[in-house]
């Protein structure tokens, strides 16, 4: 996946839930920051533990079994 591709599908995750949520009682810009301080948080820890950012969300994935 490109990196293009993969902000396509940030941006159609943080719709999915922002109409989950409810964008009308929230500030959209706050939940842009928001979205935004999480998505640079997770490349962060991805960084620094060497692993692709899809990687990280399938291990702190509490529906997946411990694979060790």
């Amino acid at each position: 996946m490109t990196r293009t591709q993969e902000l396509e599908q940030i941006a159609k995750d943080a719709e999915y839930y922002r109409k989950k949520i409810g964008v009308k009682k929230k500030d959209p810009e706050e939940l842009d920051k928001l979205f935004s301080q999480l998505n640079e948080t997770l490349e962060k820890m991805a960084k620094s533990a060497n692993i692709t950012v899809d990687e990280l969300i399938e291990i702190l994935d509490p529906s997946n079994p411990f694979p060790y």
